[in-house]
Protein backbone atom coordinates (compact mmCIF):
# COMPACT_ATOMS: atom_id res chain seq x y z
CA UNK A 1 0.00 0.00 0.00
CA UNK A 2 1.11 3.57 -0.63
CA UNK A 3 2.35 6.06 1.92
CA UNK A 4 -0.01 8.51 3.62
CA UNK A 5 -1.68 11.28 1.64
CA UNK A 6 -3.72 14.39 2.54
CA UNK A 7 -6.32 16.41 0.67
CA UNK A 8 -8.52 19.37 1.49
CA UNK A 9 -11.48 21.12 -0.15
CA UNK A 10 -12.94 24.59 0.26
CA UNK A 11 -16.15 25.75 -1.43
CA UNK A 12 -17.64 29.23 -1.17
CA UNK A 13 -21.14 30.14 -2.33
CA UNK A 14 -21.59 26.58 -3.60
CA UNK A 15 -18.39 26.78 -5.66
CA UNK A 16 -15.78 24.06 -5.06
CA UNK A 17 -12.13 24.89 -5.38
CA UNK A 18 -9.12 22.62 -5.02
CA UNK A 19 -6.00 23.87 -3.33
CA UNK A 20 -3.06 22.72 -1.25
CA UNK A 21 0.09 20.86 -2.13
CA UNK A 22 -0.45 17.20 -2.90
CA UNK A 23 -4.19 17.27 -2.37
CA UNK A 24 -7.28 19.42 -2.17
CA UNK A 25 -9.50 21.14 0.36
CA UNK A 26 -13.13 22.25 0.46
CA UNK A 27 -15.02 24.96 2.33
CA UNK A 28 -18.48 26.24 1.36
CA UNK A 29 -21.05 28.88 2.29
CA UNK A 30 -24.68 29.64 1.40
CA UNK A 31 -25.99 26.06 1.76
CA UNK A 32 -29.46 24.81 0.90
CA UNK A 33 -32.30 25.20 3.39
CA UNK A 34 -33.46 22.19 5.33
CA UNK A 35 -36.72 21.82 7.23
CA UNK A 36 -36.50 22.29 10.95
CA UNK A 37 -38.76 20.23 13.21
CA UNK A 38 -41.19 22.23 15.32
CA UNK A 39 -40.91 21.89 19.06
CA UNK A 40 -43.72 19.71 20.49
CA UNK A 41 -46.67 21.67 21.78
CA UNK A 42 -47.20 21.69 25.52
CA UNK A 43 -50.20 20.25 27.34
CA UNK A 44 -53.28 22.34 26.44
CA UNK A 45 -54.75 24.49 29.19
CA UNK A 46 -58.16 23.63 30.57
CA UNK A 47 -61.08 25.54 29.00
CA UNK A 48 -62.43 28.48 31.00
CA UNK A 49 -65.94 28.31 32.29
CA UNK A 50 -66.12 24.50 32.60
CA UNK A 51 -68.79 23.49 35.15
CA UNK A 52 -67.33 22.45 38.49
CA UNK A 53 -68.66 19.27 40.13
CA UNK A 54 -70.94 19.85 43.11
CA UNK A 55 -69.56 18.25 46.27
CA UNK A 56 -71.69 15.58 47.92
CA UNK A 57 -72.57 16.06 51.57
CA UNK A 58 -69.89 14.58 53.81
CA UNK A 59 -70.74 11.21 55.26
CA UNK A 60 -69.49 10.47 58.76
CA UNK A 61 -68.82 6.86 57.79
CA UNK A 62 -67.26 7.47 54.36
CA UNK A 63 -63.66 8.68 53.98
CA UNK A 64 -63.08 11.84 51.98
CA UNK A 65 -62.28 11.10 48.34
CA UNK A 66 -58.61 11.31 47.34
CA UNK A 67 -57.68 14.33 45.24
CA UNK A 68 -57.43 13.71 41.52
CA UNK A 69 -53.93 12.96 40.23
CA UNK A 70 -52.44 15.72 38.08
CA UNK A 71 -52.15 15.04 34.36
CA UNK A 72 -48.73 13.66 33.43
CA UNK A 73 -46.31 16.09 31.83
CA UNK A 74 -45.29 15.46 28.22
CA UNK A 75 -42.32 13.12 27.98
CA UNK A 76 -38.98 14.84 27.50
CA UNK A 77 -37.03 13.87 24.37
CA UNK A 78 -34.30 11.31 24.93
CA UNK A 79 -30.86 12.91 25.30
CA UNK A 80 -28.48 12.58 22.37
CA UNK A 81 -25.99 9.75 22.81
CA UNK A 82 -22.55 10.76 24.03
CA UNK A 83 -19.84 10.89 21.36
CA UNK A 84 -17.75 7.74 21.02
CA UNK A 85 -14.19 7.54 22.34
CA UNK A 86 -13.01 8.03 18.73
CA UNK A 87 -15.12 11.18 18.38
CA UNK A 88 -14.01 12.58 21.73
CA UNK A 89 -10.35 12.02 20.82
CA UNK A 90 -10.66 13.81 17.45
CA UNK A 91 -12.71 16.61 18.98
CA UNK A 92 -10.16 17.16 21.75
CA UNK A 93 -7.25 17.27 19.29
CA UNK A 94 -8.92 19.79 16.99
CA UNK A 95 -10.18 21.96 19.84
CA UNK A 96 -6.69 22.02 21.37
CA UNK A 97 -5.44 23.52 18.09
CA UNK A 98 -8.24 26.11 18.09
CA UNK A 99 -7.71 27.08 21.73
CA UNK A 100 -4.65 29.23 21.07
CA UNK A 101 -3.52 31.66 18.37
CA UNK A 102 -1.33 30.09 15.68
CA UNK A 103 -0.44 30.31 12.01
CA UNK A 104 -1.41 28.10 9.09
CA UNK A 105 1.34 28.75 6.57
CA UNK A 106 1.51 32.55 6.33
CA UNK A 107 -2.01 33.15 7.69
CA UNK A 108 -2.50 33.96 11.38
CA UNK A 109 -5.54 32.60 13.23
CA UNK A 110 -6.65 33.88 16.63
CA UNK A 111 -7.92 31.52 19.29
CA UNK A 112 -11.38 30.26 18.32
CA UNK A 113 -14.25 28.66 20.18
CA UNK A 114 -14.45 24.87 20.43
CA UNK A 115 -16.23 22.80 17.83
CA UNK A 116 -19.06 20.46 18.80
CA UNK A 117 -19.45 16.92 17.47
CA UNK A 118 -22.48 16.69 15.17
CA UNK A 119 -23.86 13.36 13.94
CA UNK A 120 -25.22 14.83 10.70
CA UNK A 121 -21.83 16.30 9.89
CA UNK A 122 -20.33 12.92 10.80
CA UNK A 123 -22.76 11.22 8.39
CA UNK A 124 -21.61 13.49 5.56
CA UNK A 125 -18.01 12.52 6.32
CA UNK A 126 -18.93 8.84 6.43
CA UNK A 127 -20.60 9.01 3.02
CA UNK A 128 -17.38 10.19 1.38
CA UNK A 129 -15.10 7.87 3.38
CA UNK A 130 -17.15 4.87 2.25
CA UNK A 131 -17.17 6.14 -1.33
CA UNK A 132 -13.42 6.63 -1.45
CA UNK A 133 -12.66 3.24 0.10
CA UNK A 134 -15.28 1.39 -1.94
CA UNK A 135 -14.05 2.89 -5.22
CA UNK A 136 -10.36 3.12 -4.28
CA UNK A 137 -10.29 6.82 -5.20
CA UNK A 138 -8.86 9.81 -3.34
CA UNK A 139 -11.14 12.74 -4.11
CA UNK A 140 -13.53 15.33 -2.72
CA UNK A 141 -15.96 14.47 -5.52
CA UNK A 142 -18.33 11.73 -4.43
CA UNK A 143 -21.06 9.56 -5.87
CA UNK A 144 -22.88 11.12 -8.84
CA UNK A 145 -20.47 14.05 -8.76
CA UNK A 146 -21.53 15.17 -5.29
CA UNK A 147 -19.66 17.88 -3.35
CA UNK A 148 -19.24 18.07 0.40
CA UNK A 149 -22.09 20.62 0.44
CA UNK A 150 -24.36 18.17 -1.40
CA UNK A 151 -23.52 15.40 1.04
CA UNK A 152 -24.13 17.58 4.09
CA UNK A 153 -27.45 18.86 2.74
CA UNK A 154 -28.56 15.25 2.15
CA UNK A 155 -28.30 14.59 5.91
CA UNK A 156 -30.87 17.34 6.62
CA UNK A 157 -28.28 19.78 8.03
CA UNK A 158 -29.01 23.32 6.81
CA UNK A 159 -25.64 25.02 6.49
CA UNK A 160 -24.08 28.34 5.53
CA UNK A 161 -20.43 27.24 5.67
CA UNK A 162 -18.80 23.85 5.18
CA UNK A 163 -15.28 22.52 4.69
CA UNK A 164 -13.74 19.10 4.18
CA UNK A 165 -10.31 17.55 4.78
CA UNK A 166 -9.48 14.10 3.44
CA UNK A 167 -6.49 11.85 4.03
CA UNK A 168 -5.44 8.27 3.40
CA UNK A 169 -2.88 5.88 4.84
CA UNK A 170 -2.49 7.52 8.28
CA UNK A 171 -2.53 4.93 11.10
CA UNK A 172 -4.36 6.90 13.81
CA UNK A 173 -5.97 10.17 14.88
CA UNK A 174 -2.73 11.70 16.18
CA UNK A 175 -0.96 11.11 12.86
CA UNK A 176 -3.75 12.36 10.61
CA UNK A 177 -4.37 15.55 12.64
CA UNK A 178 -0.63 16.26 12.64
CA UNK A 179 -0.58 15.78 8.87
CA UNK A 180 -3.48 18.18 8.37
CA UNK A 181 -1.94 20.69 10.77
CA UNK A 182 1.29 20.77 8.74
CA UNK A 183 -0.60 21.68 5.54
CA UNK A 184 -1.76 25.34 5.43
CA UNK A 185 -5.11 24.66 3.75
CA UNK A 186 -6.04 21.73 5.99
CA UNK A 187 -4.86 23.67 9.04
CA UNK A 188 -7.12 26.57 8.00
CA UNK A 189 -10.19 24.33 7.88
CA UNK A 190 -9.52 23.15 11.45
CA UNK A 191 -8.77 26.70 12.69
CA UNK A 192 -11.46 28.78 10.98
CA UNK A 193 -13.71 30.48 13.57
CA UNK A 194 -16.58 30.42 11.06
CA UNK A 195 -17.13 26.72 11.80
CA UNK A 196 -19.02 25.34 14.81
CA UNK A 197 -19.62 21.63 14.13
CA UNK A 198 -17.30 18.71 13.41
CA UNK A 199 -17.55 15.13 12.19
CA UNK A 200 -14.67 12.78 11.33
CA UNK A 201 -14.73 9.22 9.99
CA UNK A 202 -11.95 6.69 9.37
CA UNK A 203 -12.86 3.84 7.02
CA UNK A 204 -10.42 0.89 7.08
CA UNK A 205 -9.09 -0.23 3.73
CA UNK A 206 -8.88 -3.78 2.41
CA UNK A 207 -6.17 -5.77 0.64
CA UNK A 208 -7.58 -4.49 -2.65
CA UNK A 209 -7.19 -0.81 -1.67
CA UNK A 210 -4.26 1.50 -2.37
CA UNK A 211 -4.36 2.76 1.24
CA UNK A 212 -4.92 1.03 4.56
CA UNK A 213 -7.11 3.83 5.96
CA UNK A 214 -9.41 6.49 4.47
CA UNK A 215 -10.10 9.62 6.52
CA UNK A 216 -12.69 12.39 6.05
CA UNK A 217 -13.21 15.44 8.28
CA UNK A 218 -16.15 17.78 7.70
CA UNK A 219 -16.50 21.13 9.50
CA UNK A 220 -19.64 23.24 9.19
CA UNK A 221 -21.82 26.02 10.54
CA UNK A 222 -25.62 25.75 10.59
CA UNK A 223 -27.93 28.43 9.21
Amino acid sequence: MRSARCGLAVALALMAAACGSGGSDTSASAGADASRANAPAGTPAASAGSPQPSPSPASPTSPAPAPASPAPSPASPAPAPAPSAFAQDLLARVNTIRASAHTCGSTSYPAAGPLAWNTQVEDAARTQALYMQGNNVFSHTGANGSSVGDRLTATGYSWNAVGENIAAGYPDAAAVVAGWLNSPGHCANMSNPAYADLGVVMQPGTSGNTYSTWWVMVVAHAR
